[in-house]
């Protein structure tokens, strides 16, 4: 039994891309994908300039969580993160600080101060949402960007 719809051979035929326009297409992706990953390390790279306070913490989930945290001006969603990061931060709690940020491979990567050791939280997705004044790229009064990318 087949689960897809038959596409009519003229819309097929329409919508079918030679190799050549595959690669384009895989070219322009990759290259968007770069350059909107590149304007997010901008982002962190401001926060962490700045050594930005944590003032809020959200920890969920279960055998994968996601972690949301809120510094003067953004608020950084981790999802992906292992319970072991994820149990640091919630014991961490109070006084952290944004102390680095980054990719590691294709995963993303921040650091949060507050004690003798960092806390590092490694996640295959991060959402950059801005939520009101404070460091960043991309102000514009009135303006809320938001820059979302998957590992």
């Amino acid at each position: 039994m087949r689960c897809v719809a038959s596409v009519p051979e003229s819309l097929a035929a329409e919508l079918a891309l030679s190799r050549g326009q595959q690669r384009e297409w895989r070219r322009r992706e990759r290259r968007l994908l770069a350059e909107h990953a590149a304007s997010m390390l901008g982002v962190l790279g401001d926060l962490v300039g700045a050594s930005s306070p944590v003032t809020g913490l959200t920890v969920a989930g279960a055998p994968v969580g996601t972690v949301a945290v809120t510094v003067p001006g953004w608020r950084l969603s981790l999802a992906g993160v292992a319970p072991g990061p994820a149990r640091a931060l919630e014991v961490a709690g109070v006084g952290l600080a944004l102390s680095g940020a980054g990719r590691y491979g294709p995963r993303w990567w921040i650091a949060l101060r507050g004690g003798a050791e960092p806390v590092v939280v490694l996640a295959s997705h991060l959402c950059l949402v801005r939520v009101g004044g404070g460091p960043g790229r991309g102000s514009r009064p009135g303006s809320q960007p938001s820059l979302t990318l998957p590992g």
